[in-house]
């Protein structure tokens, strides 16, 4: 089983649980149309950085879910071919008066060719930390670490098909409520991550990197 289909299958999976949990007569669903745009170039790609997608949110007093995708053009700086990246998420939150932790996991994967050679990059990150609600003005306040997963190089019992960043650091997100529906906002991460390699070699260079984006979703519900 490949690990996009073992992905989608994780995230509806928390789409189904975290739904139940947050199943009660005042909560609140909204489905979104969701975009970002900065800078991920420490990270390895060409600057400006996009993304446009779809997201669905589910808000209660006390819990919260929040899921989406990205689907970006976004092109390496060292590939000769692009064919894109894709992204997503789920995560829920638990709160106490206006303060809460949160948890979910991130699947990402990126298609590309380096000199001729096609390769995949990807992984299933998992993160947790912490969320306040209504900081300064309505919105969101998130502070979460990324905990690393996934294969570097391959191995006599891993053929490492799907090469993993391995990507570990903080990530900081802060979204604002204006009017009902339109949320902007920001998110920046500080990581620890490898680039990929050709799939049959054995090293890989692993460095630090940053990426910013400033974000933009409109309720449509």
């Amino acid at each position: 089983m490949s690990n996009t289909i073992k992905a989608i299958r994780l995230i509806l999976l928390l789409t189904l649980l975290l739904f139940g949990i947050v199943g009660y007569a005042d909560a609140q669903t909204s489905l979104l149309v969701q975009t970002r745009i900065g800078s991920a170039k420490t990270l390895g790609f060409k600057t400006p950085s996009f993304g446009i997608g779809l997201g669905l949110e589910r808000q209660a007093p006390r819990f919260e879910y929040d899921a989406g995708f990205y689907l970006s053009p976004d092109k390496k700086t060292f590939a000769t071919y692009r064919k894109g990246a894709f992204s997503a998420n789920a995560s829920g939150s638990a709160f106490k008066n206006r303060y809460g932790v949160t948890a979910g996991v991130i699947y990402s994967v990126y298609q590309s060719d380096i000199q001729g050679v096609p390769y995949r990059k990807g992984a299933i990150i998992p993160f947790a930390g912490l969320v306040a609600k209504d900081w300064i003005l309505p919105g969101r306040s998130r502070l979460t670490y990324l905990f690393p997963t996934g294969c570097i190089f391959p191995t006599p019992d891993n053929p490492c098909t799907i090469q993993s960043p391995r990507e570990r650091g903080v990530q900081i997100s802060q979204e604002f409520k204006f009017f009902e529906g339109i949320r902007i906002g920001y998110q920046t991460s500080w990581v620890h991550y490898c680039d990929q390699a050709a799939p049959t070699s054995v090293t890989r260079n692993c460095r630090y990197g940053w990426s910013a984006y400033s974000t933009l979703r409109i309720a449509l519900k």
